[in-house]
């Protein structure tokens, strides 16, 4: 998970978009969220799921102006424990989390 974090973690710095915190184990899900705060806090999050020796790994973006909130599910990739530094697997990863980025950018 650390290898996976710290791609993310590269990917949303260079859109602008901060770790809300560091990566955390939620309802049986590993999860981290980004965000970006202008006229509205739009954010992406990552949440990866071990489902019998492998994992599903969602993507979702959204935005709130704190009386607003939508989420849409953008991406759902699948992959096994060594996928997280499986380069094919990272790209496939990268592309769909500049996708989140760009829904959570199109949201108004």
């Amino acid at each position: 998970m650390e290898v996976l974090a710290q791609s993310l973690g590269q990917w949303a710095s260079a859109r602008a978009f901060q770790a809300l915190g560091p990566p955390a184990e939620r309802h049986g899900s590993w999860q981290v969220w980004f965000h970006r705060l202008a006229e509205l806090d739009r954010f992406v999050s990552v949440g990866a799921t071990g489902v019998r020796g492998a994992y599903e790994v969602e993507l979702s973006a959204g935005a709130e102006d704190g009386a607003l909130y939508t989420r849409r599910l953008v991406a759902q990739l699948h992959t096994g424990p060594a996928g997280f530094e499986d380069p094919a697997f990272l790209e496939e990863l990268r592309e769909a989390f500049e996708r989140a980025m760009d829904a959570a950018e199109r949201l108004s």
